[in-house]
């Protein structure tokens, strides 16, 4: 049985007024009345009626102001304060709600946006009230019984509330972790749902647990961004009715894309061009399509001094220093500062400009059959479009990586051997990204590899994403920055190989010394 929003508005206090309840009555609203008494914080009957409510109104008692306090801290407290609930404190003194708030002190700074007052002596204006509190969608509410099973060690007491909420008309789920995201938790889903019948399993879902903002600006980029663009069957379908953002932590639910691996198995077996065909021709032809052509500068696009945006954030790198010394061991470079001001000064003023994800790296790329399926978009906004491109080109090298040994000394001898494996796999590594991160081969095609050397269907890839960025892009500079501010990104998340991430960093700084030098020279040949 789903557990909907029931149509019922509780009052908790003295006798209310007869055109408040009338009000909430013709718009087919129960009206329920708790007299003080009968409400207990403490009494899980009391708590699951008002999580089922569609409003719980509260009538302050100034002889008795401790009874309006235990009602703000039920409200902001779990599971209320996740439950959609809309709550009210009613006063019939303007002076009550200072005093209200003064008397709670430090809580009424985290749940003052939180309870809204309804002053009696002011307005009786009660059918806008009505009106306002009916028709506001409060989604599903929660099933507080329902069994999370499996993976639940790191479930957050919120997390398992949204849960409750956007599978509330399951019998039980079960929960399996995902290593993706920075600071979401995403899992995926197995609902058991409450029907008649044999037939109680669904395919997958997908489920992302993240802040609140990034949820509500995730939701809205689907609205904005992805379902009107990118075909359904190459995009995660989005359940909204499963998907809720409350307080400071929200969720977004999605059919799991089954049968699928990421683009990086897909080239570990030979199907990345055919994935990569797709991906450009199809699940992102519209947003090629409807790419302008804007002039003014690319570098200051990519990095505005805002640390929500920037590509490369300073701070961010500068947390790990271990990575500017690991960079060191390959050669000379800039400091992060000093990149950057080079980087600004390489002039390209004239670029492609539409949707952009933001976030495009190999294993946001889903590929099932022939299909290439993207997946997460919190960043996605309008942006220069070949940067989802660089992304995708640095994201394929740099997640080649040989893996990391850890050392194990109960078994030296393997670990050695392993050890020498991986020293070798790593050498092999940094040839082939020294060699395809030249500027040559960013400002030119590379050339084909043979089959049987490492990395080949890798540099064959990269090859495939670069000549549609070298085809596409408004100036010869262009692309090469979008890569080289791509590198610096890729250089802030060291911990854990700082060797890799210094040798994303002396590459980037490679790659932006030698454009410098090319833009001089071809300005020098611009004058003459």
């Amino acid at each position: 049985m789903t557990t909907s929003r029931n149509k019922v508005v509780l009052w908790i206090g003295s006798e209310p007024d007869p055109s408040l309840k009338h009000e909430f009555t013709v718009r087919d609203h129960e009206f329920k009345h708790l007299q003080y008494d009968e409400f207990d914080p403490a009494d899980p009957e009391i708590i699951k009626n008002i999580c089922q409510a569609k409003g719980v109104l509260f009538l302050h008692d100034k002889e008795k102001p401790s009874r309006t306090f235990d009602f703000i801290g039920c409200i902001s407290k779990l599971p209320v304060s996740y439950s959609g609930v809309l709550p009210y404190v009613f006063v019939n003194d303007p002076n009550s709600i200072p005093a209200i708030l003064g008397n709670l002190g430090v809580i009424a700074i985290s749940t003052r946006q939180t309870i809204p007052f309804f002053d009696t002596s002011a307005s009786s204006d009660y059918s806008t009230f009505a009106q306002t509190l009916t028709s506001h969608d409060s989604g599903r509410s929660p099933k507080l019984g329902l069994n999370i099973h499996d993976d639940t060690t790191s479930l957050e007491e919120a997390d398992r509330i949204l849960l409750q909420r956007s599978f509330s008309d399951c019998s039980s789920i079960i929960i399996r972790g995902t290593p993706q995201g920075f600071s979401a938790k995403v899992i995926t889903v197995f609902a058991e749902f409450e029907v008649q019948g044999p037939v109680r399993h669904s395919v997958p879902f997908i489920a992302k647990l993240d802040k609140k903002d990034d949820v509500e600006k995730e939701i809205n980029n689907y609205k904005d961004y992805i379902d009107h663009f990118v075909p359904f069957y190459l995009r995660p379908g989005v359940d909204r009715s499963r998907c809720f953002f409350d307080q400071e932590r929200g969720i977004i639910v999605a059919n799991y894309v089954d049968h699928s691996t990421s683009l990086l198995d897909a080239i570990t077996r030979g199907a990345g061009p055919a994935a990569l065909h797709t991906l450009f021709d199809e699940t992102l032809r519209r947003w090629f399509h409807n790419a302008v052509v804007r002039e003014d500068s690319l570098y200051l696009t990519l990095q505005k001094g805002n640390p929500n945006t920037d590509r490369f954030v300073m701070n961010e790198f500068e947390r790990n220093p271990n990575i500017l010394i690991q960079a060191k061991k390959f050669d000379t470079v800039l400091n992060p500062a000093e990149l950057l001001e080079a980087v600004k000064a390489i002039p390209c003023v004239r670029y492609l400009f539409g949707i952009s994800h933001k976030d495009l790296h190999a294993k946001n790329v889903l590929v099932r059959g022939s299909d290439a399926v993207i997946i997460d978009f919190p960043r996605c906004e309008h942006g220069p479009i070949l940067l989802d491109l660089a992304t995708l080109d640095v994201s394929i090298a740099f997640d080649s990586t040989p893996i990391l040994i850890k050392e194990n000394i109960y078994e030296k001898e393997i670990y050695k051997k392993l050890e020498e494996e991986y020293e070798k796999k790593f050498k092999e590594w940094l040839s082939f990204v020294s060699d395809i991160f030249s500027i040559g081969k960013i400002l030119g095609l590379p050339m084909y590899k043979n089959g049987h050397e490492p990395l080949a269907r890798e540099w064959s890839c990269i090859r495939q994403i670069r000549r549609l960025a070298l085809l596409d892009q408004e100036d010869k500079h262009e692309y090469a920055i979008c890569v080289a501010i791509e590198l610096l990104r890729r250089s802030m998340f060291g911990d854990e190989n700082p060797r890799v991430a210094g040798c994303a960093y002396y590459l980037a700084d490679r790659l932006i010394k030698s454009l410098s030098i090319n833009a001089d020279k071809r300005l020098i040949q611009n004058e003459t």
